[in-house]
């Protein structure tokens, strides 16, 4: 009989090498989409026994923003420009010398502050109006502004008690970062592809719609896209204009549609996911900056009215 030939084994000490030619694969043939800008949850819509009861609050918690057709901002009773947006706000949430004319001042024991207790304009609200005709640049500006005036409250009060920015807290208070071990360095390598390959994406969407995106500073990263759906809003491309003429429009995937049509859009989107994935269902909104505030308004009637709450107003970070 003859001798039984042995299999070689497999040489895995090159597994950390062919892990990284895959990573540099998926590097050069796709396309990272990091979607970023700012987060918002939309409130849920009134029930039926709500329709008729107005929320009451008091006259002196409450600042509105009005921007009118023109783009003209009115900040309480006074014409105010974009510039004096985040001032105006750090003014009327913080209420230093404890005005009459600005929110109440109450005492609150606040967690990130080891549950001091502090004097705080819980109730405030900032409401901002705007018309149909409003664009959505302004507006988008407008919130921007607003989440800047409470970072920059927030950055204040670390400073005050530990004299550090908010989000630096953590780490300079002594936390100490674990050292890297290099000995599972073709399992960290493997990770790490397999992140590339959850989030880049092979294939885009056709765009209809042409956007120019707003910009802005305040910023955060979209952090699930495997459970985030994108409405695309700008004027259709010049191919189609023929067909959809010249008016901002709407798309869903690969059509150009109408505002209702996004009830049924997100119901599918949403019913596709697992069950785990749902809570974290998001919608992205792409708009050109461009865009009359009507049309941006009556998505996100539609979003409330499908309890697609999470949103985010998709921006490209300020240079």
């Amino acid at each position: 009989m003859g001798k039984k030939r042995k299999m070689p084994g497999l040489n895995t000490s090159s597994t950390a090498d062919i892990s990284f030619m895959l990573l540099i694969f998926f590097l050069v043939t796709t396309s990272m989409d990091t979607d970023q800008g700012l987060a918002r949850t939309l409130p849920k819509p009134p029930e039926d026994d709500q329709l008729n009861n107005e929320i009451k609050v008091k006259e002196r918690n409450i600042l509105n923003i009005r921007i009118n057709k023109d783009n003209y901002l009115l900040i309480g009773d006074d014409y105010a420009t974009l510039a004096d947006v985040k001032e105006r706000a750090k003014e009327f949430i913080k209420n230093e010398d404890n005005r009459p004319n600005l929110p109440e001042l109450k005492p609150k024991k606040i967690k990130g502050l080891g549950n001091k207790t502090m004097m705080v304009t819980e109730n405030h609200v900032i409401s901002v109006q705007t018309d149909r005709g409003t664009d959505y640049g302004v507006y988008f500006a407008v919130q921007d502004a607003l989440v800047s005036a409470y970072n920059e409250l927030r950055d204040e009060l670390a400073k005050e008690e530990f004299g550090y920015k908010y989000e630096s807290l953590t780490a300079d208070q002594g936390r100490e970062m674990p050292e890297m071990n290099t000995s599972s360095l073709p399992d960290l390598i493997f990770t790490i592809l397999f992140f590339f390959m959850m989030v880049t994406t092979m294939r885009e969407v056709t765009l209809q719609v042409r956007f120019e995106k707003p910009v802005g500073t305040q910023l955060e990263k979209l952090a699930r896209k495997s459970s985030t759906s994108f409405i695309y809003i700008g004027q259709p491309t010049d191919q189609l204009k023929g067909q959809y003429g010249s008016a901002h429009r709407i798309q869903l995937n690969d059509k150009i549609v109408e505002a209702p049509q996004v009830y049924d859009f997100v119901m599918e989107e949403r019913g596709e996911l697992a069950e785990a994935d749902k809570p974290f269902y998001t919608v992205s909104i792409k708009a050109d900056h461009h865009t009359p505030m009507g049309i941006i308004t009556d998505v996100k009637q539609v979003l409330r009215k499908a309890y697609a709450l999470k949103m985010m107003y998709s921006a490209n970070k300020q240079q």
